[in-house]
């Protein structure tokens, strides 16, 4: 029993090195939610530029790496990323990372956040349609301003 004591004693202890570690070297990498919560509202103009797998806004010779949520949401909304884009986005900046809440391409601009930073696809549950039921058939609330109504999605 002692030995199963130690055991647990010098996991739990080397974890908590590994974790105060990796806090005090700035390793760990931000999420979504927490640029949100420490980021600053901005809006950048720039070129789109694929990075393998995720998406980075280049502005002027700075690169900024853009979060723009689940693909599946991407897909689904149709929105389409094309490098060499320029497109408007408008979201949470902190240093060189971007929690995109708005992005403009072409004359549409899609809503993935909203002002507070909730994602859009929040809430759907595992049907995909979200606490209010969003199934076939319900009216879908535009997020648009007046000004956006003939360019912008309903959801």
């Amino acid at each position: 029993m002692k030995q199963m004591q130690t055991v647990i004693l010098a996991v739990v202890m080397l974890w908590g090195v590994a974790g105060a570690r990796e806090s005090a070297c700035g390793n760990r990498e931000l999420r979504g939610r927490d640029i949100v919560r420490i980021g600053k509202m901005a809006i950048l103009v720039g070129v789109l530029v694929a990075n393998g797998e995720e998406w980075q806004l280049k502005v002027e010779e700075r690169a900024y790496d853009i979060h723009l949520g689940p693909s599946f949401y991407r897909e689904e909304k149709g929105i389409e990323l094309k490098a060499g884009r320029l497109t408007t986005v408008t979201g949470f900046l902190h240093e060189t990372s971007m929690v995109v809440a708005t992005i403009k391409l072409g004359d549409r601009t899609h809503v993935l956040r909203d002002e507070n930073g909730r994602p859009a696809w929040a809430g759907r549950g595992r049907s995909g349609r979200g606490r209010s039921g969003g199934g076939r058939g319900q009216s879908r609330k535009s997020t648009c301003s007046k000004a956006e109504q003939g360019t912008c999605e309903k959801r």
